[in-house]
This record gives structure tokens, C-alpha cells and sequence, in this order.
């Protein structure tokens, strides 16, 4: 068996990853101000969503295909996502209480209270609460693509068996259409972060996390694709200039749907294709492991960060000094959630329902012993 099949970990699609995420910083921490500084970064949430389908894939289909149950994947992934959406919505509570009491209002008003049960839950709610409530996610704003992440894994985990080529096919192609067709409607890739365009949502997902499994299954096979193998190490300056290369406005749906069809798929067969070296490898996987703690745990910096750089109306050397001590302070406690609660908390929960799921099996086989003649 050779190399690309044995390793567990595929170090350049962490890389790519947390690349993405940073860019997703840097976009929510410049966008109040100029966005045109960043201007395709919110499609690296079409990325995250691939990925997702391939590393999703690579992870479990070939238990769900024989002994994963799919109460066992649900819990799989709610361990693996959940613990950091809570920090999430907390330090988002935090921020927005403190903002609200500094503007001598009290912020424990029920919309308020309704926002934290349905974000806590990850339950999309009708926009009855006016137009500041219309985010998906209005205490913590990046959890919206967590609704949609949950959604693809477990429709995954229940159709997998009859996710065959010919329907994994037309699927993908009616999946290419749809982001087309919404992009120009949208005038981009854009749609499930605000209720008026919560459809957008899953048009989104459905394309990327599919084509996410389809190159996993591709990867399986082993294609010859050496030639793109020999571009992999280039891959996350590609990314960067997708996200951040300005294009014209009358060009933008169709710039950003080739994005997603196209180079999305190409970079993360590429990347799933790379070998880094131990130093390289070493930095991609720290990437890769900051880079959900960053996704999730970001927002709210940029809530305060934000609004002290209008108090003060901050300009020039110490507008870009105050960007760095944002994006830093982010990332910092980040790293500290990632090492100090998220991952002490995951160990200690699959632990846990290892050994739940294991005394279930053992009472079963007993009760089943019972019912022998």
C-alpha cells in the first residue's frame, strides 16, 4: 500500500483550510470598512463545504457502509462541532450584553433571549423578531454555515448507501446549475446567512459538499492525475488569489460560480494529491487545527474591535495597528479554546459515549441471550 493511502491526515488540506479561515478573519475584520480589500472571501465557505465532503467522506464512509450507525455519526459530529459553537454563542452573549449595557438599554429583552435558545439548538426560527434579528445566527453570525455543515453530513449519512455514480452525477450537475443560476440571481455565490435568502443555503451546500465526496471517491481510485500532483504545492497561493483577486462588478456571478464549480475541485484534488515536507506539514496541520476555532470564536472580536475603531475614528497607521491586535486576539484565544477546553472536552466526550455505546451493545446481547430457548 503506498503512501498517499496509509496517512490519516491530509497536511495540505489543513493548510488550505485554515488559509480559508484567516481569509474569513480578515474579511469580517476589514469588510465594516473596505470590503473591497477582500472581495471573495465569503466564498470560503463554499471551500470549508467541500472540504467538509471530502475529509466527511475519507472519515466515515466506509464505516456508514458497514458498522457506523447512524446515531453514531450524529454524535460523532455534534462532538466534533458542537463544543465550540457553545464558546461561541457565550463570548457573542457576552459582547452583544456589554454593548447593549453601554448604551444604557437592557439587552435581556426576549428577543434576545429567543436568539440564544435557537442558536444554542442550531434551529432555524421564521424572521419574526424584525429586521435585526434576520441573521441565522445573530449572536454569533459564522455559526449560520454550521446549520447547513450539520444538514449535508446528516442527509449524507442517511442517503450514503444509495449515493451511487449515476445519481452522485446527475446530482452534481443539476448541484453546478443551481450555483450558477443563484449566483446570478445574487449577483455571486452568496445566500444562507440572512432569512431572505435562506434557500441560497442549501443550493450552496448541495453542489460543494457533494463534489467534496465525488473527489474523495475519485481519490480512492487513484486517477492519473500527475500533473496536477506536480501543482500542489502551489495550491494555497491559488486559493488566495481566488478569494482575494478584485474582479469587475458585471463579472462577479459568473467569476464566482467558476470559482466554486471549477477551481474549488481542481485545488482540493490537488491539495489532497500534495506530500509537504515535515517542516511544511507540521505548519499545515497547526493550520488546520486553529483553523474551525478561528471560523467559529472570531466574530465577536470584530463586534469590539469594530466599534472602538468608530468611537475613536482611528485612520491610518493606527487603524492597520489595531486590524493586527484584532486578528491577533482572535486568533490567540482561539488557540487557547482549542487547547484548554475544545480538545480536553472532545477526548472526554468520545470516551464517554464509547463506553455508553459499548454497555448499550452488552445489554442488548444479554437481553437477546434472555430470549434464547
Amino acid at each position: 500500500m503506498d503512501l498517499i493511502r496509509k496517512r490519516q491526515h491530509f497536511a495540505t488540506l489543513d493548510g488550505l483550510r485554515g488559509v480559508a479561515a484567516i481569509v474569513v478573519l480578515a474579511f469580517h475584520a476589514l469588510s465594516p470598512f473596505d470590503p473591497s480589500l477582500t472581495p471573495h472571501a465569503a466564498l470560503a465557505v463554499d471551500f470549508f463545504f467541500c472540504l467538509s465532503g471530502f475529509v466527511v467522506g475519507y472519515a466515515y464512509e466506509s464505516r456508514l457502509l458497514s458498522t457506523m450507525s447512524f446515531t453514531e455519526f450524529v454524535a460523532a459530529r455534534i462532538i466534533r462541532l458542537y463544543p465550540l459553537i457553545l464558546v461561541g454563542l457565550l463570548l457573542g452573549s457576552i459582547v452583544y450584553i456589554g454593548k447593549t449595557l453601554a448604551s444604557h438599554q437592557s439587552p435581556f429583552t426576549p428577543n434576545f433571549l429567543i436568539a440564544v435558545i435557537l442558536e444554542a439548538l442550531m434551529v432555524p426560527f421564521p424572521p419574526i423578531l424584525g429586521k435585526a434579528w434576520w441573521e441565522l445566527s445573530p449572536i454569533n453570525p459564522p455559526a449560520w454555515s454550521l446549520f447547513f455543515e450539520f444538514f449535508a453530513n446528516f442527509v449524507y449519512a442517511i442517503f450514503v448507501t444509495r449515493l451511487i455514480k449515476p445519481v452522485m452525477t446527475v446530482a452534481l450537475v443539476l448541484g453546478a446549475i443551481i450555483v450558477f443560476a443563484q449566483a446570478f440571481v445574487f449577483d455571486g455565490v452568496a445566500g444562507g446567512n440572512h432569512w431572505n435568502n435562506l434557500l441560497g443555503g442549501f443550493g450552496r451546500v448541495f453542489f460543494t459538499f457533494l463534489c467534496g465526496l465525488f473527489l474523495f471517491r475519485r481519490w480512492q481510485t487513484r486517477p492519473q492525475l500527475g500533473a496536477l500532483a506536480k501543482l500542489a504545492p502551489f495550491v494555497p497561493i491559488v486559493l488566495l488569489a481566488v478569494l482575494l483577486c478584485p474582479t469587475p462588478s458585471s463579472v462577479n456571478w459568473l467569476y464566482e460560480s467558476c470559482a466554486v464549480v471549477l477551481v474549488f475541485p481542481l485545488i482540493t484534488s490537488a491539495g489532497a494529491l500534495d506530500v509537504p515536507g515535515p517542516r511544511m506539514s507540521a505548519l499545515y496541520l497547526f493550520l488546520g487545527r486553529l483553523s474551525y476555532p478561528i471560523y467559529i470564536l472570531h466574530y465577536p472580536f470584530i463586534r469590539l474591535f469594530s466599534n472602538f475603531v468608530r468611537t475613536h475614528s482611528l485612520h491610518g497607521i493606527q487603524f492597520w495597528l489595531l486590524i493586527a491586535v484584532e486578528m491577533l486576539s482572535a486568533a490567540g484565544f482561539s488557540f487557547a479554546m482549542l487547547k484548554l477546553f475544545d480538545e480536553p472536552l472532545r477526548l472526554w466526550l468520545s470516551r464517554k459515549w464509547r463506553a455508553l455505546h459499548i454497555q448499550s451493545q452488552e445489554k442488548t446481547h444479554k437481553d437477546n441471550v434472555r430470549q434464547l430457548p
